[in-house]
């Protein structure tokens, strides 16, 4: 890949992330995941609960003659969910679960209680749907297991490979930077991610620029080319930068704006 003339500032410059993925950054993401795994994971274990009431109510159970008042609706033509209070000798029972059906039109449901204590009540259609309910409460325990997947491998990987290659730029000596390129990877019309050398082997890095634009310079094999800055003895890998430097620390509005056109007019020679 190219590499271009630049006269950097003479003061000492900080990349301060990585696209978005800085530290900080990280450890709020990876928290709020963890905080979803745990209200999806709180809600499973009661759907779970649930579950299994019903699952021993249907071994042996018997129809009884109770007041019943609720509905099941439809959404996205194949969720189902149910809401209904049961009224038996004095006792009320709150129900809600949900399942897939593909079916459409009314439910015609009967109040049933387990036969070893009559004081256990449900719907016959919620015993009839076990295994779907069942089925359905594992798609969520999937997304908890996404979930902190997803947190640890931030914290865990990318956290680490991102301090990594910040501080290796970041360092006195590595500067002042060069101006190079590097091929990334993109999905559709988003960029995804690159390759950079960490401890010799090549280390795929996730970028994700939010609201700012990487600097793209041309493509290679159909991959974007972006501008990036490498230490000056090349001891590090190179970091990319968005194309308003908002990702540089260091430098005042003045000097910004310097080289943002100083960096224009290096492309556009080389």
């Amino acid at each position: 890949m190219r590499t271009y003339t630049l006269e950097l500032p003479g003061k000492r410059l900080k990349m301060k992330r990585i696209g978005v993925n800085n530290p900080v950054r990280a450890v709020i993401a990876a928290l709020f995941l963890l905080l979803v795994a745990a209200g999806i994971a709180w809600w499973v274990a009661d759907m779970g609960k649930a579950i299994y009431a019903d699952y021993k109510i249907g071994q042996a159970y018997h129809a009884i003659d109770a007041d019943i008042k609720g509905e099941c609706k439809t959404r996205k033509a194949i969720f189902t969910g149910c809401k209904a209070t049961i009224r038996h000798d004095g006792h009320t029972v709150e129900k809600t679960f949900a399942f897939f059906d593909f079916s459409s039109g009314d439910y015609t449901v009967t109040a049933i209680a387990a036969n070893d204590n009559p004081a256990n009540i449900t719907l016959d259609i919620a015993v009839d749907k076990i295994m779907n309910r069942a089925v359905f409460a594992l798609m969520f325990l999937a997304a908890v297991l996404l979930c902190l997947w997803l947190a640890f491998y931030g914290l865990l990987i990318t956290l680490p490979r991102s301090r990594a290659l910040l501080a290796g730029l970041n360092r006195k000596d590595a500067q002042p930077w060069q101006l190079t390129e590097i091929e990334a990877n993109q999905k559709g019309d988003k960029i995804v991610s690159y390759l950079a050398e960490l401890n010799d082997k090549p280390t795929k890095i996730s970028l994700n620029f939010g609201k700012a634009s990487p600097w793209i310079v041309g493509d290679h094999d159909g991959n974007p080319l972006l501008l990036a800055f490498a230490p000056k003895d090349g001891d590090g890998a190179p970091v990319p930068f968005d194309d308003q430097l908002k990702s540089i620390g260091g430098l005042n509005k003045s000097e910004r704006r310097a080289l943002i056109e100083q960096i224009k007019n290096a492309v556009l020679t080389d």
